[in-house]
């Protein structure tokens, strides 16, 4: 069976291959037609990788390694093709769209960023509300059900919209500095405890740029010191590779493979089982 890890454009030189799956070095398998071939990186490999941190740790290390010397449109952690031959008709299937992603994200890799705003509420977390009272409250032990239950609704209400309006904001304040460096930027909320607006935000940017990028979120953290601002990349652009584009394409073919190939053993093995009760 065939691991594969992401696909890149044919090398037009020799190139430096990191180890793989197995400790072998990783392969490229040249798949499409002349003047838009793509390579497939992959490893052949006896079994499934363990879905353990060290796997994990080894599919990001060929990504990262790769991506310091050419564009890598990569796949997520274990897409497994039992074939060559299936892994090379659905690459030279989708070779075109493939190589046209190449292009568009040519140069450019991904900044991930997470960002707390530590001022102060303007509401009470709600464990204090819902009737688990603060070190300066005294709890009312005597407060009806349905009394506890409407005041525990209204202040659920209150951090959320508190917590949604400030998401949006906290969204344009760590927006707003890189707009004229970044070609894509996607953030979403991260639930918090608290109740404080936490989002993380996912940055495309030319690769030139991430030094400017890092000088850009320095600035930050000194004006803006309320705000613990993380930083993690650059990353291979998964945030950025169409949903309905050919890598999803890819990867259902890989697992209708797997499926099929499932439903064949099942069939087999109910077979001789019927075979061996009739004998």
């Amino acid at each position: 069976m065939f691991y594969l890890y992401g696909i890149i454009d044919k090398p037009n030189t020799e190139l430096a291959l990191p180890q793989g799956f197995g400790d072998d070095t990783v392969e490229v398998v040249i798949c499409g037609d002349e003047g838009a071939e793509v390579g497939a990186v992959v490893s052949e490999i006896p079994s499934e990788p363990a879905r353990d941190r060290n796997s994990a740790h080894t599919h990001m290390n060929v990504l990262t390694t790769l991506m310091q010397h050419c564009m890598i449109l990569p796949l997520q952690f274990g897409i497994v093709f039992l074939s060559r031959d299936e892994l090379v008709e659905t690459v030279n299937r989708l070779h075109a769209s493939l190589w046209e992603d190449l292009r568009r994200l040519n140069g450019q890799v991904e900044v991930n960023v997470k960002v707390t705003d530590r001022s102060p509420l303007l509401n009470k977390p709600v464990c204090e509300v819902a009737g688990e009272p603060g070190e300066d409250e005294t709890p009312s032990r005597n407060e009806e059900p349905s009394v506890r239950y409407v005041t525990s609704k209204g202040a659920n209400i209150k951090i959320r919209a508190q917590q949604s309006r400030g998401n949006e904001l906290l969204a344009e304040t760590i927006q707003a500095p890189f707009a004229a460096m970044v070609t894509g930027k996607i953030w979403k909320a991260v639930p918090s405890p608290s109740g404080r607006p936490q989002i993380t935000a996912n940055f495309l940017l030319p690769r030139e740029q991430f030094d400017a990028f890092q000088c850009g979120v320095k600035d930050l953290k000194e004006t803006s010191p309320r705000l613990d601002v993380r930083i993690t990349g650059p990353w291979p652009p998964f945030s950025f590779i169409s949903e309905e584009g050919a890598v999803k394409a890819v990867v259902e073919a890989a697992i209708a493979e797997q499926s099929a190939a499932a439903e064949n053993a099942a069939v087999t093995v109910a077979k001789n089982a019927a075979t061996n009760e009739a004998g």
